[in-house]
């Protein structure tokens, strides 16, 4: 049997994996905008039932991780022009269950899943998506696009 790939990545991108590993999981239900840090960061969806991670993201851009998690992922109105899904993990979720965009599917993730994040407002854009890369090739969620 072969031996299972090794991935090579920074220091400080082998960090920001573990400290979002340990990070505590916040369920979608009950997330507050408040809550979620508007700077630069990783993130992970996993399931409530089992902990499976099922999307893992970065956000690097202006307001951070609450634009992405709530503004983005959690907002039943951020669609495209013709009502389809806006956001990646939202449209694979949609896709995956038969939801509806908007309102259905942010229930269903409301309901089903919880999310952590690791704030990285320090680091190079380029070492948040190496360490969100590094994740999705270890956990390889069933939402994220392999070979990213």
């Amino acid at each position: 049997m072969p031996a299972a790939p090794q991935f090579v990545m920074s220091s400080r991108a082998g960090a920001i994996c573990e400290g979002l590993l340990n990070a505590p999981m916040r369920p979608a239900s009950s997330l507050a905008a408040t809550t979620v840090p508007s700077c630069k960061g990783v993130y992970v969806w996993r399931q409530i039932s089992d902990g499976e991670a099922v999307y893992v993201g970065s956000a690097t851009g202006e307001e951070g991780l609450w634009k992405r998690i709530i503004r983005q992922h959690l907002n039943p109105k951020y669609r495209m022009p013709d009502g389809k899904e806006k956001s990646v993990f939202r449209k694979a979720v949609a896709a995956d269950i038969g939801a509806r965009p908007g309102e259905q599917c942010v229930d269903f993730i409301r309901e089903r899943f919880c999310v952590a994040w690791l704030a990285c407002p320090g680091d190079a854009r380029e070492v948040i998506h190496e360490a969100e890369a590094v994740m999705i090739r270890q956990c390889q969620p069933r939402y994220n696009k392999q070979g990213k």
